[in-house]
């Protein structure tokens, strides 16, 4: 999903979660919401796309976001009723400031459901040049970039495996 306004990088952060999850981790279900929250409201009318490879192989030549996005908020019950409605395990939030806040609530509504945290926030493209965020607190902590030896020896994690492993 990505929220706010658009930005450069947009559709290389859809892109990239794209092939990593499905090179990446063998994940061959993965949704992307369109136009930001409102994506996951039914009473908007915006259809579900499934990511491909295919489909998202050229985009990161394309400007704007292929999911495209909006702003406004939406209840954080109805996004994880949702979420678990489709049995998503894992939420990829992409924006700016009032998107990490949306992930904030939508992480809060999600653990006062019992489950864990299904989130991973990025903030914009342009603010996190290389860096990677690892938190959707609204406060970002930066890592070192791995040099591409340290990258090729460090082991994947398992992805979620169920919607109870949110």
């Amino acid at each position: 999903m990505t929220c706010g306004g658009l930005c450069p990088g947009l559709n290389n952060v859809i892109r990239g979660l794209t092939m990593e999850s499905w090179h990446g981790y063998g994940i061959r279900r993965i949704y992307g919401f369109q136009y930001g929250l409102e994506g996951f409201i039914k009473s908007y009318g915006h259809e579900v796309i499934e990511l491909t490879p295919d489909l998202v192989s050229d985009v990161h030549e394309q400007g704007g976001s292929l999911l495209s996005s909006s702003r406004g908020p939406q209840e954080p019950s109805e996004i994880v009723s949702r979420l678990v409605e489709l049995g998503i395990n894992v939420l990829y939030v992409v924006g700016g400031d009032g998107s990490m806040r949306a992930a904030i609530a939508i992480s809060a509504e999600a653990r006062r459901r019992g489950f864990q945290s299904p989130l991973s926030a990025f903030p914009r493209p342009s603010t996190t040049t290389c860096s990677t965020s690892t938190r959707a607190s609204g406060s970002r902590r930066r890592l070192p970039r791995p040099s591409r030896r340290a990258a090729a020896r460090t082991p994947r994690r398992a992805a979620p495996s169920t919607a109870s492993d949110l």
